[in-house]
């Protein structure tokens, strides 16, 4: 699908976020006998507590750092440090919309998913919730949330038959707001929220068709999902194309990840599955934190968060990224 003129509202400079493809290659900042377990905790989310999750790599390799503990982080509020009160690694059930775009250019794509997408699927725990919302023109619930594995192959397999009229568009911010609201409709409340979405990126909503950019991070910030992505073809190409006939893509995929912490990678029809897979497991070595700000306020305004590793472990590993969200909505006194 071809962009259009209409989308030139936004530049974010710089590459894609790479992947590593991290199955069974994992680092560890600490000895085995060192490590403290995560406490255990429960978590209940509260309209009081606030809840974030972190990827975290080594500068030098790319690889994720797992095994660290609670008292290597140290996390701030608008610069105040603020207290840890829930933390884990892969103990939090999954709540994944699938996001699909249906343009011809993606098809192929999802054809491959809706051959394979069982094996990418086994990567999710009996907790793990997903749903599926096709878009283009506009966007659809395909399949409200289900822990039925081969009812979410089923259902990708039924996107063929969905009307042609559909896929006129490639209406992303539209469907990235969709879909962050409909994951109020999760089962699971303690949940850590995703969006994958699998799309070329070539965005051509018309200004002032569907909900903005805006009115998406929004949704997101204030859901607390975080968005990552399978983009098919070489969006860097596509979009370097067009710059040179003064047109701006908009990497409205590389918008949302970067402001909500997610991965994003390039596939094609050949190894979107394999990459799907990688990216799920991948979402589970994510740590999650919860904290009850100290800024008792509700004035609705946004707060940003700042998630760091403790010099001595930066030291040790030899430099960490620490992949996150960027804040959220306080909530509004009614």
């Amino acid at each position: 699908m071809k962009p259009s003129n209409y989308n030139v509202r936004t530049t974010l400079p710089g590459k894609l976020l790479p992947l590593f493809l991290v199955a069974g290659l994992t680092l560890s900042a600490r000895p085995q006998s060192q490590r403290q377990s995560a406490p255990e905790e429960p978590l209940r989310l509260t309209a009081e507590l606030v809840v974030t999750d972190a990827q975290v790599l080594s500068k030098k390799t790319g690889l994720v750092v797992n095994g660290l503990a609670l008292e290597n982080f140290s996390l701030y509020e608008d610069g105040v440090k603020q207290r840890i009160t829930h933390f884990s690694q892969d103990k939090l059930p999954l709540s994944i919309v699938l996001l699909l775009d249906v343009s011809g250019s993606v098809f192929p794509t999802i054809d491959r998913v809706r051959d394979e997408g069982l094996r990418a699927l086994r990567q999710l725990k009996p907790d793990d919730e997903i749903a599926i919302i096709v878009f283009g023109l506009w966007a659809k619930v395909f399949q409200d949330f289900t822990r039925d594995r081969e009812l979410i192959a089923k259902r990708v397999a039924d996107i063929g038959g969905i009307g042609p009229w559909i896929s006129e568009r490639t209406y992303i911010d539209e469907a990235i707001y969709q879909a962050a609201n409909h994951m109020a409709q999760a089962s699971n409340p303690d949940s850590r929220r995703i969006i994958i979405t699998i799309t070329d990126n070539l965005s051509n909503q018309l200004l002032g068709g569907g909900h903005s950019e805006t009115d998406a991070r929004k949704a997101l910030l204030q859901a607390g999902v975080t968005v990552s992505g399978l983009v098919v073809g070489d969006f860097e190409k596509v979009a370097g194309e067009y710059r040179k006939k003064n047109v701006i893509l908009k990497d409205s995929v590389g918008n949302y990840v970067k402001e909500t912490g997610g991965i994003v990678l390039a596939v094609d029809k050949d190894d979107a599955v394999t990459k799907l897979a990688a990216l799920i497991e991948r979402l589970r070595t994510r740590y999650s934190f919860g904290y009850t700000s100290q800024n008792e306020k509700r004035d609705g305004k946004f707060r940003k968060i700042k998630l760091r590793v403790s010099p001595e472990i930066e030291h040790r590993v030899g430099g960490m990224s620490v992949i996150t969200r960027t804040g959220y909505y306080a909530p509004a006194r009614k």
